[in-house]
């Protein structure tokens, strides 16, 4: 769970949101390509999961579709509160 801890970083920083965006995207790409390398030298990536992870690419895509066309449009206010309010579900649900 590299992310939260970042994320906890980045939305407590004077940063813009699109400094915020870019830093989180970056660090969110060299992680995923990081843990892909580990995984693939430890041969950990079976072709099952690799086709769940093709399966579900579309949902991502669209997620990422409809976050650049809300990006915009939301305060800098209520993005925070959503980053918040998620990284609470994830440690609550970490912890239950």
């Amino acid at each position: 769970m590299p992310g939260p801890p970042f994320v906890t970083f980045v939305t407590l920083s004077p940063w813009t949101m699109d400094s915020m965006r870019g830093v989180l995207q970056a660090y969110m790409i060299f992680v995923y390509i990081l843990f892909l390398t580990i995984f693939g030298a430890a041969e950990l990536m079976e072709k099952e999961i690799l086709l769940m992870d093709l399966y579900h690419l579309p949902s991502v895509i669209l997620g990422m579709v409809a976050g650049q066309a809300f990006f915009k449009r939301i305060p800098k206010q209520w993005f925070l509160r959503g980053v918040w309010v998620l990284l609470t579900v994830v440690g609550l649900k970490l912890i239950f």
